[in-house]
């Protein structure tokens, strides 16, 4: 019974870090596209002061809301 919990325990943990893994980049390309210029290569995970420019010019550029559908 102790061994099946420990490796439940150690299951459980790399299913986290592996989700954790393949998530970070999702959540660095979003942070990332509110970021200014100056703020792009810092290593700070929240942007200090944020901004839709890039969003905006995204969507405008790529007519986004026409390839939701």
């Amino acid at each position: 019974m102790k061994r099946i919990k420990s490796v439940t325990v150690l299951q459980h943990f790399l299913l986290i870090m592996m989700s954790i893994i393949a998530i970070f980049p999702l959540y660095w390309m979003i942070i990332s596209s509110f970021k200014n210029e100056s703020e792009i290569f810092t290593s700070s995970f929240i942007p200090q002061a944020p901004t839709w420019q890039k969003l905006s010019i995204c969507i405008r550029r790529n007519a986004y809301h026409t390839n939701v559908i």
